[in-house]
């Protein structure tokens, strides 16, 4: 895991510090946290967006990806 050093306020450090008593976390898992749940509220993380997308396909995933490699050949 990598390490970093960040700037805060005292205000900001000290509202890092009430979360973390609140949800009973130590500060780096308040800020990753807080680092995935933006990413989420961004639509930079989709984890969900594909999931389920191939279940009505008449073709099985390998059997298709194969039609496809064949096409090169």
């Amino acid at each position: 895991m990598a390490r970093l050093v960040i700037d805060l306020s005292e205000k900001e450090l000290q509202r890092l510090d009430e979360l973390g008593t609140l949800l009973q976390v130590p500060r780096d898992e308040v800020i990753r946290n807080a680092i995935t749940a933006l990413a989420r509220t961004s639509g930079l993380i989709q984890n969900d967006s594909a999931f389920g997308l191939w279940a009505n396909q008449s073709v099985e995933g390998v059997a298709f990806e194969n039609q496809r490699r064949d096409e090169w050949r």
